[in-house]
Order: C-alpha cells, then sequence, then structure tokens
C-alpha cells in the first residue's frame, strides 16, 4: 500500500531564508518526508521574493526545477540575465550558476522549487497511473 502525507498550509510557516534577500520559504516536502513516500527529493519549497528581493548567485549539487506560479523575475543563467513570467519553468542542472530578482514592485514573485538528486545510468521512464474504485465517489463528485 501507498502512503500519503496530507500538509495544512496554515501548519507550513514561511520562514526568512538565512542565505538570500526578500526570500521566505515554506517547506512542502522535507528530505525526511521524502523518506517516507520512498522517493530521491532533496526537499519542495514554496518560495516568495518580494521587490528587489534576490536569491543570491548559488550552486547545488543537485537538480532545482523552479516553476514561477506568479510575478515577474530576472533570472541569471549561462552568463546573462532574462526577464521570466509567471508560467514559466526552469530545470538547473547541479553545479550550473543561477540566480532570481524579483523586480516587479507591484507582486511579490512566488515559485516552487523542487530539489532533486542526480545519479548516473538510471533509466527515467513515463509514470504510469491505475484505475481506482472508491465506492462513494460519484456521489461526492456529484453532490
Amino acid at each position: 500500500m501507498g502512503m500519503m502525507i496530507i500538509k495544512n498550509g496554515a501548519d507550513m510557516p514561511f520562514e526568512q531564508s538565512k542565505l538570500h534577500i526578500g526570500l521566505t520559504q515554506q517547506t512542502f516536502l522535507s528530505p525526511e518526508e521524502a523518506d517516507l513516500v520512498n522517493i530521491s527529493a532533496h526537499g519542495v519549497l514554496m518560495e516568495r521574493l518580494c521587490y528587489r528581493g534576490a536569491v543570491k548567485p548559488h550552486t547545488h549539487d543537485c537538480v532545482e526545477i523552479i516553476c514561477l506560479i506568479k510575478g515577474k523575475v530576472n533570472l541569471y543563467h549561462d552568463g546573462a540575465w532574462e526577464e521570466h513570467t509567471a508560467g514559466d519553468v526552469f530545470i538547473v542542472g547541479a553545479g550550473e550558476v543561477h540566480s532570481v530578482i524579483n523586480l516587479d514592485p507591484d507582486v511579490d514573485s512566488e515559485q516552487i522549487s523542487f530539489f532533486i538528486p542526480t545519479c548516473d545510468g538510471v533509466k527515467n521512464t513515463h509514470f504510469s497511473a491505475s484505475p481506482a474504485e472508491v465506492a462513494d465517489f460519484e456521489e461526492r463528485r456529484t453532490s
């Protein structure tokens, strides 16, 4: 049987980053929780950047997938800055220098960042889904 972790947003406070400027973070998935559900992940964070807030230039020993869900930011990668808006996704390889700055005075930017370990020789495949029966599904869906 699988396992599910359910977290209430009110129980996941945003905490000020000690490394970056004007960045608050909310932990969606910790390494310990990743172990509980048997996946390889260093974590998943919801991150907010205030106006002129910045994720300072840095690298990771893992892959980071950043999904920009609100606002407009400048992203540094490959030695240059580019403007990006909500809906854009960045896949940052291990060791890649990157940075994000919110230069929009009207809105805090928000992004979800997934930190995934790298491993050599892994053959990735598409996920599969299997139907499951839930007795009151149709009643719940249509009431």
